[in-house]
């Protein structure tokens, strides 16, 4: 989560103990995480951002990839394509991209 987690939480005042009490997370996950060597899951994502008082664009702003195209055979792919159809898939492709926008200040 390059670092955000490290300096969020030393804004907060927080040491890895007391933000992995919080979080309901082991201080060496806390560690690892902070360093890159653990990936995160979901469940665990939320709970550091609601424990650091932070929405999740703090983390995610760095590492999103936007130099991408999706072509209509991965669409196809897409289980919102399956389950929805193509106009909702295209419509959600479009919130994230805006979304994306967002995170990064406006710039695409």
């Amino acid at each position: 989560m390059d670092g955000g987690c490290e300096k969020r939480g030393k804004q907060k005042g927080l040491t890895q103990e007391k933000l992995g009490e919080l979080a309901e997370v082991g201080d060496k996950y806390i560690s690892r995480i902070e360093t890159g060597k653990a990936d995160i899951s979901l469940s665990c994502f939320i709970r550091l951002v609601n424990t650091l008082e932070v929405s999740p664009d703090y983390f995610l702003q760095d590492c999103l990839n936007t130099d991408y195209e999706i072509g209509e055979e991965e669409k196809q792919k897409h289980i919102s394509y399956q389950t929805c159809g193509e106009k909702k898939t295209e419509r959600l492709l479009y919130f994230l991209d805006e979304m994306i926008t967002i995170i990064r200040g406006g710039r695409k």
